[in-house]
């Protein structure tokens, strides 16, 4: 649960952060994906 106070604000932020999310969840995954790679 969030505070009532995000909810004022919940339009355009709350947009910006789950791209964000988004965005350092592929980070995340690709340098697991890179560190699994066999190393030549």
């Amino acid at each position: 649960m969030r505070p009532n106070g995000w909810q004022m604000v919940a339009g355009q932020d709350e947009t910006f952060e789950i791209e964000k999310a988004i965005e350092y969840d592929h980070h995340i995954r690709n340098a697991v994906a890179s560190s699994r790679l066999p190393r030549s």
